[in-house]
Order: C-alpha cells, then structure tokens, then sequence
C-alpha cells in the first residue's frame, strides 16, 4: 500500500517541496563538500598525501513523503 511506504530523496532540490507529494530530504552543504574535494585533490597532487577528513552536518527535511509508523519521530 503506497501510504505504508515512505520516501527520502538526496540533496533537497528546490522541487522536492512541488511534487505531489512534497518530497522528504537530507540537505547537505554541497557547495562546501565539493571545495573540500577540491582541495584534497589538490593536496594530492602537490603533497602526496590527503589532508584531514572533515565532516558536515546533515539535517533532514520532513515533507508529505515520510509517512507515520512504528519507527516515525
């Protein structure tokens, strides 16, 4: 039964909140992940080494999508 299953996409694209219906999302800064990549790329290429992985905060972004159940917070 489609109300029994729940779907999140990736990347909060300005039109998961027009679909019907309105999609649920993780939203993360890719602007900075990729200019990390970059510089680890970078650092690669004149070190030899890979600098400090980093991590970035993520936050989910509950829309129509996401239905009630036994696991739901």
């Amino acid at each position: 039964m489609p109300e029994q299953v729940s779907v999140i996409g990736f990347d909060d694209l300005p039109t998961a909140a027009f679909t019907i219906p309105s999609l649920s999302s993780v939203k993360m800064p890719l602007g900075e992940m990729i200019q990390e990549i970059i510089n680890r790329l970078l650092s690669m290429l004149d070190y030899g080494t890979l600098s400090q992985r980093k991590a970035y905060p993520a936050s989910l972004i509950l829309r129509d999508s996401v239905t009630t159940g036994p696991f739901y917070r």
